[in-house]
């Protein structure tokens, strides 16, 4: 009969996931992980399995939870213009925050050689298909209430994207926050 486990699994996955997000997957060795989670490399394997699986599993857990927090207004019923606003201000308060600093889990992974794994590319190619698509939405139904040109949505939707990537990217680099803000108005402004 096996032993029941002794920890919180929802703190460990979130102590292996924001040591993978601050350091990444090459910066990220075992040892690291043991003192972040402060179990034994055992007791990590057989609850988690090796260090790609629980890598899989914190870029999933960060997919969601980044979905959940920084998009999911885009998924409202009538989502527009406001909603996309509201994303940019939700990334512009990350960033002033710890956390902000460590940027976004799936750009940073996008730049590291375990991006070409199939079940990190997965995880990389969903997020941004969702992004986008969240983004066309709510642009497509900007442009019909007439909050926004009428202009090609892929476009703006792909800008939108691609400065909230710039942001992330920043904000690991420790840029100030007023950049960050500088970005998102002009993208905002270009939109209209």
């Amino acid at each position: 009969m096996a032993r029941p486990r002794s920890f919180d699994e929802t703190e460990i996955r979130t102590a292996v996931l924001l040591q993978f997000w601050g350091h990444g997957f090459d910066g990220t060795a075992l040892p690291d992980l043991e003192a972040a989670t402060g179990l034994s490399r055992k007791s990590l394997y057989n609850a988690f399995g090796d260090k790609h699986q629980m890598f899989v599993t914190a870029l999933g857990d960060f997919r969601a939870m980044a979905v959940a927090s920084n998009t999911a207004v885009l998924k409202q019923a009538g989502a527009s213009l406001p909603s996309v606003q509201s994303v940019f201000d939700g990334l512009l308060a990350q960033a002033a925050t710890p956390q902000g600093g460590l940027g976004c889990m799936i750009c940073n992974t996008s730049r590291e050689d375990v991006s070409q794994d199939p079940a990190v590319r997965k995880h990389i190619d969903a997020y941004f298909a969702t992004l986008q698509g969240d983004l066309l939405k709510a642009i497509k139904t900007a442009q019909a209430n007439g909050e926004i040109a009428d202009r090609s949505a892929d476009d703006m939707a792909n800008a939108c994207v691609g400065a909230i990537v710039s942001i992330s990217v920043l904000a690991k680099a420790g840029q100030p926050v007023s950049i960050l803000q500088s970005i998102a108005s002009e993208t905002l402004h270009s939109l209209r």
